[in-house]
């Protein structure tokens, strides 16, 4: 009987200790498994693939972003354009695996701009770096 009680006891802290670490790891597995397979600037996106891929821009040009990624189904990525001290966001909802995805900016300023992908959770995914002239 004795026996059988120490069992048990193990039992149920192996019990507690999952169910206190695993969904902490399930979550960090997950937003661990969000890649950016591709990401593109251009200047339209047709059929699903941008168009006039670029880095060079003038201004009032509609700056397409163009992005695939995998392991963000049900997320919402946040886009974050940057100029200066100028900051403009946008979110892009994915709802499958592998996803394709864009969304543009027109350009008003000129000079060095960034965009950059996060999740949700704010998340560094990518960025990258265009010219407005």
């Amino acid at each position: 009987m004795k026996r059988s009680f120490v069992t048990f006891s193990a039992m149920v802290v192996v019990l507690i200790l999952m169910s206190t670490y695993l969904p902490a790891m399930a979550q960090q597995a997950a937003t661990a498994a969000i890649t950016v397979d591709e990401a593109k600037l251009g200047k339209d996106v047709k059929d699903r693939q941008i168009i006039d891929e670029t880095a060079d821009f003038a201004l009032q040009d509609k700056v397409f972003l163009w992005v695939k990624v995998t392991g963000a189904a049900g997320e919402t990525l946040k886009v974050t354009w940057k100029n200066g001290d100028h900051t403009y966001t946008s979110d892009l909802a994915v709802t499958g695996t592998p996803w394709r995805t864009w969304c543009y900016k027109i350009v008003a300023l000129a000079g060095d701009w960034t965009v950059s992908i996060a999740d949700s959770k704010g998340t560094a995914l990518k960025d990258l770096s265009f010219k407005v002239k």
